[in-house]
């Protein structure tokens, strides 16, 4: 597995059509034309698109609305689990949708029988872990390049308009993991975002294994957790806020005020518990862009998690005082209200 430097390695290329096979997940085909049920993803660390390859030069605006979903799915390799997550997904109306624990080995690309794409990252040899980002055909045509950084952390850039989209999908070590598992995580994970020009977008998604806990009283770090955290804190918890302190991130759940049923993203066998340790994280100059956050216990792949859906639309703003600035975004905006 590469090992990640300063500058993250966007791998392969959208015509990179290089393929190897794995067992164990049923019902993907090949990006390119092969016969039904054919058993195979693609190479490591290649672009795919659906048909033909965008061109570098176009962009889609994420100033229109998008729906952006992160759900640990508790494995993928189970007969027809895919196309159950694909079709709560189109039924969700999700346009980019992180992956926990997929449970699939080595990593790459692959179109799936529904016409999505499946990028994902895992370990080499078993089926532990695994995180995957599925993009429905008209957005992945604008995917730069990805890098599966581990079998716990994959990143993906899309050319959007007017600043380039990095999202990183992830999966937390759990709480009983060794101290050198968060430490490298969280090091892999900073080293990443340190790689990314500023001026680009950073969405972070995922299960982080961590309770932030009842955010009520935190006023002092309102620009990392709203008012509307959920439970109890707990050692992880206040690692991942410290983490968001240091690198201007916000934990997007906690800014929306919703009844716990919507708030709550896993619950223990039993349903004895419930707890909120899946988190969409985004960077804090952004969070206005970001009308709503909240977990749809309806949506339903026999996983102990809760989907978890985000609205984002982009919005800029300009210095106060600037009439160049304010006039270059009202010609932008226009612009934008133009058919694509």
């Amino acid at each position: 597995m590469e090992s990640v430097t300063t500058r993250v390695n966007l791998l392969g290329d959208p015509t990179n059509h290089r393929r190897h096979p794995v067992s164990g997940l049923d019902g993907v085909k090949l990006a390119t034309e092969a016969s039904p049920g054919v058993n195979r993803q693609a190479s490591e660390g290649g672009d795919t698109t659906v048909g033909t390859a965008a061109s570098k030069s176009e962009k889609t605006s994420i100033r229109l609305s998008h729906r952006i979903g992160a759900w640990n799915v508790r494995g993928l390799l189970e007969a027809g689990k895919l196309t159950i997550v694909e079709k709560e997904m189109e039924s969700h109306d999700i346009s980019i949708l992180g992956i926990s624990e997929t449970h699939m080995r080595g990593n790459g690309h692959f179109t799936t029988v529904t016409g999505n794409t499946m990028y994902f990252s895992g370990c080499e040899d078993s089926s532990l872990s695994g995180v995957g980002i599925i993009l429905p055909p008209h957005l992945n045509k604008y995917v730069l390049g990805y890098n599966p950084v581990s079998d716990r952390i994959l990143t993906m850039k899309l050319n959007t308009n007017p600043c380039v989209l990095n999202v990183i999908q992830i999966y937390a070590p759990t709480a009983q993991a060794q101290d050198e598992l968060i430490v490298d995580f969280y090091g892999k994970l900073e080293e990443i975002l340190n790689s990314i020009p500023s001026r680009e977008i950073k969405i972070i998604l995922g299960d982080w294994n961590a309770k932030v806990g009842s955010t009520l009283d935190d006023n002092h770090i309102r620009s990392t957790v709203g008012k509307f955290g959920l439970g109890i804190r707990n050692e992880r918890g206040e690692k991942l806020i410290e983490f968001c302190i240091e690198r201007n991130l916000s934990i997007m759940n906690t800014y929306f005020q919703h009844h716990p049923r919507r708030l709550y993203t896993w619950r223990s066998p039993g349903d004895r518990y419930r707890n909120q340790i899946d988190y969409i994280i985004l960077d804090g100059r952004w969070r206005s862009s970001v009308s709503n956050v909240k977990t749809f216990p309806g949506a339903e792949c026999r996983s102990d998690h809760n989907l978890l859906v985000a609205n984002f639309s982009l919005r800029l703003k300009a210095p106060i005082g600037d009439i160049d600035a304010l006039a270059r975004m009202s010609i932008q905006w226009r612009m934008f209200l133009e058919p694509l």
